[in-house]
């Protein structure tokens, strides 16, 4: 006797995903004609429950008429695989080299439902420092990283984004219109970084924001680091990206791009 479903509409929405998962980790193209064969449900039905999936982010329908997993999905797996003991330990090595360096704290973000995820941060042991609470409490836009993340995210991870955070107005630039965001992101992706210096009494500091990303590959994380004004000034902040940068590349050494970014095989697109 199977188990008990609250909710079988949910149940069936998921039975699907996990079939076009399938089809694309197998090789096989998931088809609306493939999906309503392995339902065993009226076509209408099957593709409404596609239609809902694609919707919230979760499947894809490629030019060839294929369902994929989509963008949620991907950012999903990305998470598990970052869940992995080794791999997060690796990563914390990394990081902890630059703070050697450096004696800067720095950390490790990734885009999750259009909003960052800090992967692991790293904190420095100067007695003044800028302290984790106090870069968190910015919000998405304030901060380097999180521009950096709109920079390097696709289509649908910037609409996820817009669709959280809205535009960033005040909070940088006045950009209050998509084409002048998208003008500015056009920026950060061709200079490679992202900075800002907030200047406030006694409170001051700047930041930078890299990605992350194998040569030839694309972006899936960004590495930061905050630092007191007054330890930064402009003859040092050359100095301080070339080192986050240097952080960037041994980050995608160890964290090769090919395991964060699932790929859609191109026969199915």
């Amino acid at each position: 006797m199977g188990k008990f479903v609250p909710v079988r509409s949910v149940k069936k929405a998921l039975d699907v995903l996990d079939l076009v998962i399938e089809a694309n980790v197998s090789g096989q193209c998931a088809t609306l004609a493939a999906l309503v064969g392995r339902m065993r449900m009226p076509r209408s039905s099957v593709h409404n429950l596609l239609k809902t999936l694609v919707a919230c982010g979760y499947a894809e329908l490629s030019s060839r008429g294929v369902y994929v997993p989509g963008n949620k999905c991907r950012q999903l797996l990305r998470l598990g695989r970052l869940d992995n003991p080794e791999i997060v330990e690796a990563i914390g090595q990394t990081l902890q080299r630059f703070t050697d360096e450096q004696h800067e704290s720095c950390m490790l973000v990734i885009l999750v439902n259009g909003e960052r995820a800090v992967v692991c941060f790293i904190d420095c042991k100067r007695a003044v420092r800028l302290s984790h609470p106090t870069v968190e409490s910015r919000t998405f836009f304030e901060k380097p990283t999180g521009r950096m993340l709109s920079a390097i995210a696709d289509e649908n991870e910037l609409q996820q984004i817009l669709d959280r955070q809205g535009l960033p107005g005040r909070l940088w630039n006045d950009i209050n219109d998509e084409a002048t965001l998208r003008a500015e992101l056009a920026k950060l992706r061709e200079q490679g970084y992202a900075y800002s210096r907030v200047t406030q009494p006694d409170e001051g500091y700047v930041t930078f924001a890299c990605p992350v990303a194998a040569p030839g590959e694309r972006p899936w994380s960004v590495v930061g680091t905050s630092v007191p004004a007054y330890r930064c000034p402009e003859s040092r902040e050359k100095e301080l990206l070339k080192s986050l940068r240097e952080l960037a590349d041994r980050v995608a050494e160890v964290v090769p791009t090919y395991a964060m970014i699932e790929p859609i095989p191109t026969e199915t697109r």
